[in-house]
């Protein structure tokens, strides 16, 4: 198995990061707007519905960091851990 360098990690963790944060953070804005509309219009008091988006926004972002966390893995260091591996992905 191949020895990974600091860029190497880098290289994965930056796109991961930005991937992650603006697609949560966009998911987030267009699913926690639709539901303060609706909330809100339900007549829930502020301070519940605060909270209310708070977990929905959390609960969002835990697949969308998953699946950014997958796809940088596949892309980026697992081709260069299996460079000199016979066990090769097929």
């Amino acid at each position: 198995m191949k020895q990974l360098k600091e860029s190497d990690y880098f290289r994965a963790w930056l796109p991961f990061f930005l991937i992650a944060t603006i697609g949560a953070g966009l998911a987030g804005l267009i699913v926690g707007s639709v539901l303060a509309a609706f909330l809100g219009a339900a007549g829930m008091p502020i301070a519940q519905m605060t909270r209310v988006l708070q977990i929905v926004g959390f609960l969002i972002g835990i697949p969308i960091s998953y699946g950014t966390f997958r796809a940088v893995i596949g892309k980026y260091l697992l081709p260069k851990l299996w460079e000199d591996d016979h066990f090769h992905r097929e």
